[in-house]
């Protein structure tokens, strides 16, 4: 499981937990039987009082803890239509059937809000965003300076062979390449190269260019076919981090995780 910042996964978890905080209140409010708590709700009509009721914080617990480049737009549309409800909630209705809504989801919502603020400053939208990077799932990365004979899986008018570069640095789940002619951003191509008694043939994507100490290099992101694969490159990586490991490199550009 992918490492995500903590506040997102506590956040994540209160929303997924509403219902059932929902249930709890209305039980302690209306003093009714657990029993007829339970045939009330599971008798909800009309599909926009089951979402309200059952999906809408969940969704957007969800969102949060998947932590991907549709989670902030999506999370912050679930908060606008929450915002929307209890801005018109109308007493005694769904979801919480009370006269004005529970403090525990206007809370969340005061929180959600914050965040929406918070994620809507540049600096700090663009990791959210950006395929390159994860600042919460970055992968070690490892200098090298391994030959790799690159095939473009599309052949270009530029170029049709077989091009041989070198990776600077490699992660489990990408390297930078140097710069060759043919190579340009969303490109698809096969990278084989080999080290430690293991040949690797994997199918990558170049998802940046950069000129970096001098080095016009590209950065690419393996695209596994198989769990095999993965798993190799995963004992490669820990073989190399063991020769290198006072030699982590930090000068060159993230790749994507």
């Amino acid at each position: 499981m992918k490492k995500r910042p903590l506040v997102f996964v506590l956040l994540g978890i209160l929303h997924l937990l509403v219902p059932i905080f929902n249930l709890l209140v209305l039980k302690i409010k209306t003093g009714m039987e657990w029993a007829v708590v339970l045939d009330n709700v599971l008798n909800i009509q009309g599909v926009k009082n089951i979402v309200d009721f059952w999906f809408i914080f969940p969704l957007a617990g969800i969102a949060l803890l998947s932590v991907k480049a549709w989670a902030y737009p999506f999370f912050v549309g679930v908060q606008m239509y929450a915002f929307y409800n209890h801005i018109f909630y109308e007493k005694f209705t769904w979801p919480y059937v009370s006269e004005r809504p529970f403090v525990g989801p206007l809370f969340l919502m005061a929180i959600n809000l914050a965040i929406i603020i918070y994620f809507s400053l540049p600096h700090v939208r663009r990791p959210f965003f950006d395929r390159r990077m994860r600042w919460w799932e970055a992968r070690p990365r490892y200098g090298s300076d391994i030959p790799c004979f690159v095939s473009l899986l599309i052949p270009s008018l530029e170029h049709s062979g077989i091009l041989r570069t070198k990776i600077l640095n490699i992660s489990e789940s990408g390297a930078f390449l140097e710069m060759r002619p043919g190579l340009h951003i969303n490109c698809n191509m096969r990278a084989n190269f080999e080290g430690y008694g293991q040949k690797f043939s994997l199918t990558a994507r170049v998802i940046n260019h950069h000129i970096v100490n001098g080095v016009e290099g590209i950065g690419i992101q393996f695209v596994f076919t198989s769990w095999s694969e993965r798993r190799a490159l995963k004992k490669f990586i820990k073989k190399l981090s063991l020769t290198f490991q006072n030699s982590l490199s930090t000068d060159y550009p993230k790749l994507a995780a």
